[in-house]
């Protein structure tokens, strides 16, 4: 669940899927949520939920 990130976050979280996978690493559910996670932590926000 990414809503609660603000549009510049969404756009890093997609931008480090895209180069995870460029580089052979298909990053998984829980990669993407603990990419999501710092980003959060990051403005002092909760961590993504689970889905």
């Amino acid at each position: 669940n990414l809503r609660r990130l603000n549009k510049l976050e969404k756009e890093a979280v997609v931008k480090r899927i895209l180069e995870e996978s460029a580089r052979g690493f298909a990053p998984t559910k829980a990669d993407v949520r603990g990419i999501a996670d710092k980003l959060l932590h990051k403005r002092a926000g909760n961590p993504v939920g689970k889905n």
